[in-house]
């Protein structure tokens, strides 16, 4: 009996140990763009200070730009109507939502940072200062074809102002750049049935992600130290 408790508890801790923090938010199965991110996954994996987000592409091909707005402090933008559009490239004509309608969150979500993300060109995080100026934040990688299946890309949980254990929320859209005309396809995107194209739409609903506590390296030396315990009592 003993020998069985022991045997889970190292069972258990190596469990503990070996957990990262895995969540899919799949799109809003929508396909005015062809359904590459409507029928997408999108998947964000947190261990310690990494971030990482995975998009496994829905039919299609990921031709445009998907932009993730980040809720992760108070304050923030209420509307992408209070950024001041940008048209020096893409990645932020898409994320000022330049010549496009408007996205008015609810009182609930405040924008303080995005993420524009585009097949060819990699991610990109931004975050938005007074007066609704955009700022580039860092590069995140994971350009590729816009036939890829999967595409990865990263950040750091500082870069959007949090620590391991706190909480943000997202929402995401999908929209070409530098023309503005916006898909019905996103994450916890409102499902309408035509492309919004250039008019506003309200956000109401939103994915929330919480970020993981690491745990410590005792654990790891315990559950060393107890597997050394068995090997030496199964030799005696």
């Amino acid at each position: 009996m003993k020998k069985r408790l022991l045997a889970g508890l190292i069972i258990a801790l190596f469990l503990m140990t070996s957990i990262v923090h895995a969540a899919p938010y799949n799109g809003n199965n929508m396909n005015g763009f062809g359904g590459a991110v409507g029928f997408g996954v999108l998947e964000i994996n947190n261990n310690g200070d990494n971030l990482s987000l995975s998009l496994t592409k829905g039919a299609g091909d990921l031709n445009e730009w998907l932009v993730v707005y980040i809720d992760s402090v108070s304050g923030g933008i209420t509307t992408t109507g209070n950024l001041i559009p940008d048209f020096s490239d893409d990645d932020r004509s898409a994320v000022t939502g330049a010549g496009s309608g408007a996205l008015i969150f609810g009182s609930s979500f405040g924008a303080d940072y995005a993420i524009s993300f585009s097949a060819l060109g990699g991610g990109r995080l931004f975050g938005f200062g007074l007066e609704g100026v955009s700022q580039l934040i860092t590069n995140l990688g994971g350009n590729g074809n816009p036939s890829d299946p999967i595409f990865n890309f990263s950040t750091q949980l500082s870069d959007i102002n949090i620590a391991a254990g706190d909480v943000f929320s997202f929402v995401g859209t999908y929209l070409n750049s530098p023309s503005g005309f916006r898909s019905n396809e996103g994450f916890s995107f409102p499902p309408v049935i035509d492309n919004p194209g250039f008019n506003d739409i309200p956000i109401n609903s939103y994915f929330t992600h919480q970020s993981t506590v690491p745990v410590p390296g005792a654990v790891w030396l315990l559950a060393s130290g107890l597997i050394g315990i068995v090997g030496l009592r199964r030799k005696i």
